[in-house]
């Protein structure tokens, strides 16, 4: 049971960091506390765990005009932030972690400032048939017990014109999920309501977990940043290896399916044995992810027969894919 909620507020726009904070305070949440952790940064774009910059973002241009790019440790897709929007971070162990409930208090505090917001599909939060609040979700087991995450964020003031700038999906994705552009289905709470700050959002999110789980503490970042878990994950998370990967397997990516979604995938085989493998995907599993990748290790593209039917039909589509090149 939640005995305690810990409210920390970010004092910088300095994603790396903000990043790294919220990785730690996953890992140092205890058995009974829920956290909440607010942060905004400047300019960056943030990826899934398992997507590549590349085909998400026009790399290039966002670099040159001084944008900086991240990639999560949650699933889901490429993200724009500013100081037009402002984050959030629900964190708890799995014996606490409700996500029903999470979500109603979000709405709750949405509505409290005249935001009509509605759950839609698994991870958005949408007004009037636009989304404002993207969400993604990770679980991770530390010392034997599981740590929760829901993370997400909210459109303030930043204006669809700047998301549709640097992100670069495909067409294909697009189609996929319905919409013509990224800028077409997104919009910002001022425009429903100029007199949102972040501010208002961030006190109202607070009393609604608060008004649900008393007991609230604010705290303080600084002895987070002189923790050497806190500086590990910092150095990671700024290394070009995570953010870009190590190297490109293939010239070319081949089309797949995984949990019936289209998927791009990169195998490096040997004398027919699978030496490594990349899955490019929004998908918010990531668990599953790396259990498809590590089952596909060391595996030999003629012999599948103990694979599960999603690694079976990744070995055929290579298969297909080799006949063609």
């Amino acid at each position: 049971m939640i005995n305690k909620l810990l409210v920390f507020n970010s004092l910088t726009n300095n994603a790396y960091i903000n990043q790294a904070t919220e990785a730690y305070l996953l890992q140092a949440v205890k058995e009974g506390e829920l956290i909440l952790y607010f942060w905004a940064n400047k300019n960056s774009i943030f990826i899934g765990r398992n997507q590549d910059a590349f085909s998400e973002i026009d790399v290039d241009a966002f670099l040159k005009d001084g944008g900086s790019i991240l990639r999560r440790f949650s699933g889901g897709g490429a993200v724009y932030h500013d100081t037009g929007n402002v984050n959030f971070s629900i964190i708890t162990t799995e014996k606490d972690y409700d996500l029903t409930t999470f979500r109603s208090l979000l709405i709750e505090a949405f509505q409290s400032l005249g935001i009509d917001a509605k759950l839609s599909g698994r991870n958005d939060f949408e007004v009037n048939g636009f989304k404002f609040s993207g969400n993604a979700y990770l679980k991770r087991s530390v010392d034997g017990i599981v740590k929760c995450l829901q993370h997400g964020t909210i459109l303030v003031s930043l204006y669809p014109e700047a998301v549709s700038k640097y992100l670069t999906p495909s067409k294909e994705k697009l189609e996929r999920k319905g919409v013509k552009s990224v800028q077409s289905r997104v919009t910002c709470l001022c425009k429903i309501n100029p007199d949102i700050t972040i501010e208002s959002i961030v006190g109202k999110i607070e009393d609604a977990f608060e008004a649900k789980y008393c007991n609230k503490e604010e705290r303080t970042l600084e002895n987070v940043y002189k923790e050497e878990y806190y500086k590990a994950l910092y150095m990671q998370l700024i290394s070009k290896k995570w953010i870009y990967g190590e190297y490109k397997l293939n010239e070319n990516c081949f089309e797949s399916t995984i949990k019936n979604s289209k998927v791009d995938i990169e195998l490096l085989v040997k004398d027919d044995i699978i030496i490594n493998t990349n899955i490019y995907t929004d998908d918010m599993d990531v668990c599953f992810i790396e259990s498809i990748k590590d089952e596909l290790q060391g595996v030999n593209i003629n012999d599948k027969n103990s694979l599960t039917n999603d690694s079976k039909k990744i070995i055929e589509d290579y298969k297909r894919w080799k006949n063609t090149i």
